[in-house]
């Protein structure tokens, strides 16, 4: 059964269909993809192919559902219209190692995400975001340090595994098994 899935899922879905699949087409036409890079929701990402050449992507990256990269726009339609000349518009990507990247997140041209970055859900990132960082927004700013953000994580984490387990308990009466809080 789950093999006449993933038929299903590669007829529908195509380049789409997978992690895999998603990450085997961009650099086939042109994206620089490090290794273990996972597009989550591959179906719902969009990559601008129109300049494949002008996107980097380094190791242990992960993109979420959503996201767009794109390395032009078409400003220049409404310039033409009233000036005559084409003013192109298009700038490189650089996405660094180790950067996860949340969910409905627009990577503009011209930007470079350095390494042990974490990008916010909803940011729009353009221009140059640091090494270890979070940011997030629109404008995406970095707003803490990974140094930071590592510390109150680890403060969170006993109280969110309580309350975890507590969930799972009054949901379904119980005990929750290891697996819940890896």
């Amino acid at each position: 059964m789950l093999q006449f899935k993933k038929i299903i899922l590669n007829l529908v879905l195509g380049k789409k269909a997978s992690s895999e699949a998603l990450s085997k087409h961009l650099q086939e036409i042109g994206v620089k993809i490090g290794n273990r890079v996972t597009f989550y929701g591959a179906h719902q990402i969009s990559i601008d192919e129109q300049y494949p050449w002008l996107i980097e992507i380094g190791d242990d990256v992960q993109i979420t559902a959503g996201v767009r990269i794109l390395t032009h726009d078409y400003s220049w339609s409404v310039l033409k219209k009233v000036y005559g000349p084409i003013l192109g518009c298009a700038g490189k990507v650089k996405i660094g190692s180790n950067v996860f990247i949340g969910s409905d997140s627009t990577i503009l041209g011209g930007t470079e995400i350095g390494n042990n970055v974490i990008i916010g859900a909803g940011s729009l990132v353009k221009g140059k975001i640091p090494d270890d960082c979070v940011a997030i927004g629109n404008p995406c700013r970095p707003v803490m340090s990974l140094d930071t953000f590592y510390a109150k994580r680890l403060q969170r984490q006993r109280e969110e595994c309580i309350n975890l387990g507590k969930s799972y308990i009054n949901r379904t009466g119980l005990t929750p098994p290891p697996r819940s809080f890896s």
